[in-house]
């Protein structure tokens, strides 16, 4: 018996084409392909949608970092590190004459 070999997608598709015969349930379709069933509704919203690539992977990247420090911020700690590259993060935090002062962490992560 050879492998049985297809990618995520291919499941996917597979998926709602059994679910538009109406021979399967939500349950015996997530217990079939191995998802919850919140999961089978999930794609059979995102295939009724009507968007192109209704199938494919996501982004599950935060759309926002809470602790990013301001690019106000930022950019005179990227201008002294330019100026003085020998300046470790205990130096480039606090330049002199200037009111930039951030951890040390936030520096040497700038």
């Amino acid at each position: 018996m050879p492998f049985q070999e297809t990618c995520r997608m291919e499941r996917r598709v597979q998926m709602l084409m059994d679910w538009e015969t109406g021979a399967f349930s939500v349950t015996e379709l997530s217990r079939r392909y191995g998802v919850s069933r919140d999961t089978v509704y999930l794609w059979t919203l995102r295939r009724q949608s009507g968007a192109g690539e209704w199938f494919a992977d996501r982004s599950r990247a935060p759309l926002s970092c809470p602790h990013r420090l301001a690019e106000a911020r930022v950019e005179p700690i990227l201008a002294m590190k330019r100026r003085y590259p020998h300046f470790g993060p205990k130096t480039s935090r606090s330049p002199p004459r200037q009111s930039t002062r951030c951890s040390r962490r936030s520096t040497n992560s700038a």
